[in-house]
């Protein structure tokens, strides 16, 4: 059960999954087979949000943002026009990465950020254009 807007990532993703995580298996069997399920949310993920623009003009730009976590071998990316509003796991060393997409020779960006439940952070990203070799 997952609800990005409140918090909430999928909690079958690998990349959310808890490293504990067991489902739970239910078997029914009958003419009318009945079972009573407790769900329990997990704790919430924490909040990356922010922009990527050009260094040197201050327009959006077009990137590949790639998130990888300490624990874990999964990562997630994709491509975000400008904005991206993304959940990480919750104290998890989360290392990000973010690649334009625009022709030529652009600037990386790399950080390690450690979110807490519910915690929002604001990473605003300027990438800028290489000289040509």
């Amino acid at each position: 059960m997952q609800k990005d807007k409140d918090g909430y990532p999928d909690p079958l993703s690998p990349f959310y999954r808890p490293l504990d995580f067991t489902p739970e298996t239910v078997q029914l069997f009958g003419k009318k087979p009945d079972a009573k399920i407790d769900i329990k949310l997990g704790e919430k993920a924490g909040v990356l949000r922010g922009t990527v623009t050009d260094g040197d003009t201050g327009l959006p730009l077009t990137a590949k943002l790639s998130l990888y976590s300490s624990e874990r071998e999964d990562g997630i990316g994709r491509l975000v026009e400008g904005k991206f509003r993304e959940l990480v796991p919750a104290r998890t060393e989360i290392s990000v990465q973010v690649q334009a997409q625009a022709p030529g020779h652009w600037s990386r960006f790399r950080t390690e950020r450690t979110l807490q439940p519910g915690e929002e952070q604001t990473l605003d990203i300027l990438l800028f254009r290489n000289p040509t070799p």
